[in-house]
């Protein structure tokens, strides 16, 4: 009986280590880049944007180039706001700053993709509707 709990136990002592080694070694989940840098609440507010676009176009007609200037200054900036960072990322800079200009350059990049989507099809739809 002895013998028993003496081997249970030895090999106990060399199993746990290993199974930790395991454990360790397991790779993590894969991070979900899109929820981490709120792509989904920067569509969301853009939007949001789009859509109190249209009904103050329909409200104030008069005010049509305002917001048309609007849309191109934030389109604008916010390419330039995806553009520096992005270059300054292809410097050696540390660790800290390169994940801030990473952070930037993607928050940027969702609005300059929404701005320029709805830029794009504002343009277009001259093309292919009637006329307003």
């Amino acid at each position: 009986m002895k013998r028993g709990i003496a081997a249970f136990l030895s090999a106990a002592c060399f199993a746990v280590p290993a199974l930790a080694a395991g454990a360790e070694a397991a790779p993590a989940a894969p991070r979900n880049y899109f929820l981490e840098l709120y792509i989904p609440q920067i569509l969301a507010v853009m939007a949001g944007l789009v859509l109190l676009s249209h009904a103050a176009e329909k409200r104030f007609p008069d005010r049509k180039p305002a917001l048309r200037k609007a849309w191109n200054w934030l389109l604008l900036l916010s390419f330039a706001f995806c553009v520096l960072p992005g270059l300054c990322l292809l410097i050696p800079l540390g660790k800290t700053i390169k994940y801030l200009l990473l952070d930037i350059h993607v928050w940027a990049g969702a609005v300059c993709v929404c701005a320029g989507t709805y830029h794009a099809c504002r343009r277009f739809s001259g093309l292919f509707g009637p006329r307003r």
